[in-house]
């Protein structure tokens, strides 16, 4: 076999290697239908642009000696001026709002009332006090006096059963309503720092 011969024998095993892809890197394979995609890939989250301010509140707004005084004198007249004849709970409940002298005057004005109510036959009827106006008339560090304007309804008599009566008891056709208007005057010391009522006067 000469030279020729022999390197050509030599060409044709070399290509025929390298048609099989003896020797060569392997491919990877290109992914099939069947392989699984990954699920828990990231989500884009919604962007939330609220900006949360902080809040403010206003501190309350401090009551005035004046005011004080007018809320003082308004809830006395009303509770103590609304009353059942012979019925004196509604001047009992008040001891606390008033000056020490003046409470211990009422004290004894109330059992006065009480013995005379006592001994005589119950009677019947009763008050309504609603204020209407106020103003303060004098105003310092220790005293100061309301002015007030009262609506009140009276009643002569009363209900038994749902049947009126009158004051001595007998049946009538109706209780009798009178209505007026009248004017009244709290003054008022300061005791330990608190406003008390010192004396009432219904004009």
């Amino acid at each position: 076999m000469n030279f020729k011969k022999i390197l050509l024998i030599s060409i044709i095993i070399i290509l025929a290697f390298s048609t099989t892809g003896f020797g060569c890197k392997k491919r990877k394979p290109k992914p099939s239908n069947n392989t699984p995609v990954a699920t828990n890939l990231p989500v884009n989250q919604p962007i939330n642009n609220q900006v949360n301010l902080p809040t403010t509140t206003q501190p309350p707004k401090p009551v005035t000696e004046e005011e004080k005084v007018i809320k003082l004198a308004e809830d006395y007249i009303e509770i103590y001026g609304s009353y059942r004849f012979g019925d004196f709970s509604n001047v009992e409940n008040l001891y606390p709002q008033m000056s020490k002298s003046y409470q211990a005057q009422i004290k004894n004005w109330v059992s006065q009332q009480k013995a005379k109510y006592a001994s005589q036959f119950k009677h019947y009827g009763s008050v309504i006090t609603l204020v209407q106006s106020s103003k303060v008339t004098l105003l310092n560090q220790n005293k100061a006096e309301v002015k007030l304007k009262a609506r009140r309804i009276e009643y002569k008599g009363a209900w038994i059963n749902d049947n009126p009566i009158d004051e001595f008891g007998n049946p009538i056709s109706k209780v009798p309503k009178r209505e007026f208007f009248q004017d009244v005057q709290v003054k008022l010391i300061k005791e330990d720092g608190l406003w008390k009522v010192n004396e009432i006067k219904f004009l």
